[in-house]
C-alpha cells in the first residue's frame, strides 16, 4: 500500500517584533514532518495529512507529569532524559545568554511553551523538540536572534508566538498568518499553503516564492512598512476569499504572476499614495465574490481599483467574469482602462473620479451588466465610443448614468444593446446632443 502524507491543520501562529510589544505573525497549524509510508514514517518529504504527522513523531517513553519552570540556566535539570511534557514548560532566564547544557531529549509538550522576557541568545536545546500541543510564546527576547533555533519543530496545536521567524521548512499553516512588524524578505520561503488569513502589515515584506493557497483572505497592509515593491508570490493558485492590497509606500506592484483564481474580492487600494506600477494577474480569470453594494458605490466581491496613481494598469486580459463588479476610482492619474480582453460579464459597473482617463476601449469585450453602469465625475473624458468602448454590450439590468463628464463631447452608439432599464445623462457641460443609440 502507498504512503500518505497530508499537512496538519491547526490554530495559529504569531511572530512578533523584535523590538516591539505589538503581535506580528499569526500562523496557523505548523507542520514540516516526513511522510508515512507503508511501514511508517518515512524521511525525505512533507506529509499532507494529519494521520502522517501524528505516525512520524515518537513522543517517547520518558514523560514528566506536569509543568516544568526554568528559571535560571541550569534549570534544564527537570528535563534531564525526558522527552514528554505533560503540562507547560515555562522559560524565564535572566543573566545568561543560553541554557545549560547540550540539546535536550524533548520530544513532546502536551502543554504550552513558553519563553519570555529572557535574555537568551539561542534555543539550541530544544532543537529535538517536535511537537507541542498547546501554545508556543518566544516574546520579547531582545536578544533572541538565532534563526535556526526549534529547527525540529513539527506541529503546534495553538499558537505560536516568536521573536526570530525563521521557519524555512515550514510546509504548511492550517490556520491564519499574520506578519506584522519585523522585516521578514527571506522568511518562510518554502511555505506553500496557509488554511486561513495572510495578514502582512510589516516593515518589510516577505516573498513567499512557494505559496500555492491561501484558504481565507490574503491582505498586505504597508501603511506603516517602508516597502516599495510588492513582488513574488509566483507560485500562489488560489484565494478562498478576498485579495486586498493598500499600499503605503508601495511604487510598485508586480507579483501574483499565475494567480487564477480569487474567490472573493480583488482590492487595490493605493491609499493617495506613490503606487505607479501595477503589473502581473496575467493568468486570473476569475474573481468569484458575488456582492455588490451599488447604493453606496462600494464593491464587496469584486475587483476594486482605487486612489492611485497609476497611469496605466497591465495585466487582468485573462479574467472572464467578475459577478460582484467593477469599480475602478479616484486614480488622478489613469489614463486608459486596463484591456479586459475576455471580459464579457460584470455584476455592475463603476468608472469614476479617474481626472486623466481617456480611454475606455479595455471594456470592449463586455455584454453583460447585471447592476447598473455609472461613468461619473472623469474629467478628460472626451468620448464613450472611442475604440468600440460599449461596442458589444447586449444589458444593463439597472440604469446607466452618464454624469459630470465635464470634458464629454460624444456619447457615441451602442450598436449591440438589447436592454438598459433606466438611462441618465446629465450635467456633462461639453456634451451638446444626447444621440446614444442607433
Amino acid at each position: 500500500m502507498a504512503g500518505t502524507c497530508a499537512a496538519l491543520p491547526g490554530q495559529m501562529l504569531s511572530i512578533w517584533n523584535r523590538n516591539e510589544w505589538v503581535p506580528a505573525l499569526l500562523l496557523g497549524a505548523i507542520v514540516v514532518a516526513a511522510c508515512s509510508g507503508p511501514d511508517g514514517p518515512s524521511e525525505g518529504a512533507a506529509c499532507d495529512s494529519v494521520e502522517c504527522v501524528e505516525a512520524s513523531i515518537d513522543c517517547g517513553d520518558s514523560v514528566y507529569e506536569g509543568d516544568v519552570y526554568i528559571a535560571g540556566f541550569a534549570g534544564t535539570y527537570d528535563l534531564k532524559g525526558i522527552t514528554r511534557v505533560t503540562g507547560d514548560v515555562v522559560v524565564e532566564v535572566t543573566g545568561a545568554p543560553e541554557l545549560l547544557g547540550d540539546e535536550l531529549p524533548l520530544k513532546c509538550i502536551d502543554g504550552n511553551l513558553v519563553v519570555e522576557e529572557t535574555t537568551l541568545t539561542t534555543l539550541r536545546q530544544f532543537d529535538g523538540l517536535a511537537k507541542v500541543g498547546g501554545s508556543v510564546r518566544i516574546w520579547a527576547n531582545r536578544e533572541l536572534e538565532d534563526p535556526d533555533s526549534l529547527v525540529g519543530l513539527r506541529v503546534i496545536g495553538e499558537e505560536l508566538e516568536v521573536t526570530s521567524p525563521g521557519l524555512n521548512t515550514l510546509f504548511s499553516v492550517g490556520g491564519d498568518l499574520w506578519l506584522w512588524g519585523g522585516d521578514l524578505p527571506e522568511a518562510l520561503v518554502a511555505l506553500e499553503y496557509i488554511g486561513g488569513t495572510f495578514n502582512a502589515a510589516g516593515r518589510g515584506l516577505p516573498n513567499l516564492p512557494a505559496l500555492r493557497e491561501v484558504g481565507l483572505d490574503f491582505v498586505v497592509n504597508t501603511v506603516w512598512s517602508d516597502a516599495t515593491t510588492l513582488k513574488g508570490f509566483g507560485s500562489l493558485e488560489k484565494i478562498g476569499r478576498d485579495l486586498v492590497i493598500s499600499s503605503g509606500q508601495l511604487v510598485t506592484i508586480d507579483a501574483f504572476a499565475n494567480l487564477v483564481e480569487v474567490n472573493g474580492g480583488l482590492h487595490i487600494n493605493g491609499l493617495d499614495g506613490p503606487l505607479e506600477q501595477i503589473s502581473g494577474f496575467d493568468k486570473l480569470e476569475r474573481i468569484s465574490g458575488d456582492e455588490f453594494l451599488e447604493d453606496e458605490g462600494l464593491v464587496i466581491g469584486g475587483l476594486t481599483i482605487s486612489r492611485t496613481r497609476v497611469s496605466s494598469i497591465e495585466g487582468f486580459g485573462a479574467l472572464t467574469e467578475i459577478p460582484g463588479g467593477l469599480h475602478i476610482t479616484e486614480n488622478g492619474f489613469l489614463e486608459s482602462i486596463p484591456n479586459f480582453a475576455k471580459l464579457h460579464s460584470v455584476g455592475g459597473l463603476r468608472i469614476d473620479y479617474n481626472d486623466w482617463l481617456v480611454d475606455l476601449s479595455g471594456l470592449g469585450a463586455l455584454e453583460h451588466v447585471w447592476g447598473g453602469l455609472k461613468i461619473e465625475n472623469n474629467r478628460s473624458l472626451v468620448s464613450l465610443d472611442a475604440g468600440g468602448s460599449f461596442d458589444s454590450l447586449v444589458n444593463v439590468e439597472r440604469e446607466f448614468s452618464v454624469y459630470q463628464n465635464e470634458a464629454l463631447v460624444e456619447l457615441g452608439t451602442l450598436p449591440s444593446i438589447m436592454f438598459v432599464e433606466g438611462l441618465s445623462v446629465e450635467d456633462n457641460q461639453s456634451l451638446s446632443a444626447c444621440e446614444f443609440f442607433p
